[in-house]
C-alpha cells in the first residue's frame, strides 16, 4: 500500500515532484515500508497459490483463455485434439505419398507403352523402307526384262 506524504492534501498533485513508487517506499518510514512488502508478498503467495490451483489441469491456455473460466480447454482435450491433427496429418502424408507413387507408376507405364509405339514405328518404317527398296528393285528388273523383250524377236510373226 502506498501513503502519500502528509504535507500533500489529498487529490492534489505534486508537479514539481515526480517520483516513482519505489522511490516513495524508499523515502517511506520503515513501518509503511514493512507493510508494502509485506502486502506485496502476501499477495504474490495469493496469485501464485491461485495459479497453481488453476494450472494443474489447464497447462495448455492461450492469452485469451485467461480472460474468462469458460474459455478455458483442459490440457487432455487440447493434447486430444493435437494428436487427431497429428494423425490427419500423417494420414494426408500418406495418401499423397501413394497418389504421387500411382502417378509415377501410370508414367511410367505411359512412357514405357510411348517407348513401344516408337520402336514398334521404327521398325514398321524400316520394314516399309526395305519394301519399297525390294519393289524398286523389282521394277527395275521388270524394265530390264520388258526391254530385253522388246528387243528380243517375236517368234509368232
Amino acid at each position: 500500500m502506498v501513503c502519500l506524504p502528509a504535507s500533500l492534501p489529498v487529490g492534489s498533485v505534486d508537479s514539481d515532484r515526480k517520483t516513482s513508487v519505489e522511490d516513495e517506499l524508499d523515502t517511506s518510514p520503515p513501518y509503511i515500508q514493512d507493510r508494502a512488502n509485506r502486502n506485496l508478498r502476501n499477495f504474490e503467495a495469493r496469485r501464485v497459490a491461485s495459479l497453481q490451483d488453476r494450472a494443474v489441469p489447464y497447462t495448455l491456455m492461450t492469452a485469451g483463455d485467461f480472460r474468462s473460466r469458460k474459455n478455458r480447454v483442459p490440457v487432455e482435450k487440447r493434447l486430444g485434439e493435437y494428436e487427431e491433427l497429428q494423425a490427419s496429418n500423417k494420414h494426408l502424408q500418406d495418401k499423397l505419398r501413394a497418389e504421387t507413387k500411382r502417378r509415377m507408376m501410370s508414367e511410367a507405364k505411359l512412357n514405357a507403352k510411348r517407348r513401344e509405339h516408337k520402336e514398334k514405328m521404327a521398325k514398321a518404317k524400316n520394314a516399309c523402307a526395305k519394301a519399297v527398296e525390294a519393289l524398286g528393285a523389282a521394277m527395275v528388273d521388270l524394265d530390264s526384262d520388258e526391254e530385253k523383250m522388246e528387243d528380243s524377236p517375236q517368234d509368232g510373226q
